[in-house]
């Protein structure tokens, strides 16, 4: 029985529906009478886009004008490693979340030129260089300004 009460008349192996549509589809000038199966949205018939949901990668670009070193299998242990794997980026780019991270935030605030210039804001991208020299993939990540 489904949700609704009625019997279910079919089953939930989504590859053999497809295969048996493919089927049906391939004889049905042979047999002129036959069951198609209408309602029925092939998966197997469309090509993947090779499109990313959820986590992109980092262009080259931003990596390099960010001073981000690119992935690469590392032996050390690094928290985030899959969501660095996945930017493409040797430590994961993440907003500040850490106590460290806080801390080096106020102290960059107060003594580096970059982050505390006068009469001006501060240059964010040159500042996203600066803090990404300091980061270890343990409690300082990486960071954009883009």
């Amino acid at each position: 029985m489904n949700r609704t009460g009625t019997v279910y008349k079919s089953h939930f192996d989504i590859w053999l529906i497809n295969h048996l549509q493919l089927q049906l589809e391939a004889t049905c000038h042979l047999i002129p009478e036959s069951q198609t199966l209408t309602g029925w949205v092939n998966g197997d018939l469309y090509v993947p886009a090779g499109e990313r949901i959820g986590i992109l990668p980092v262009p080259d670009s931003i990596r390099a004008t960010a001073d981000i070193e690119s992935y690469h299998t590392v032996d050390g242990k690094f928290r985030h490693a899959y969501l660095a794997q996945q930017q493409g980026t040797k430590y994961a780019v993440i907003s500040i979340h850490t106590a460290t991270e806080k801390a080096l935030f106020k102290r960059l605030m107060q003594e580096n030129p970059v982050f505390n210039q006068t009469n001006t804001t501060p240059d964010w991208k040159q500042g996203a260089s600066v803090w990404n020299r300091e980061a270890n993939g343990k409690d300082i990540f990486y960071k954009v300004s883009y």
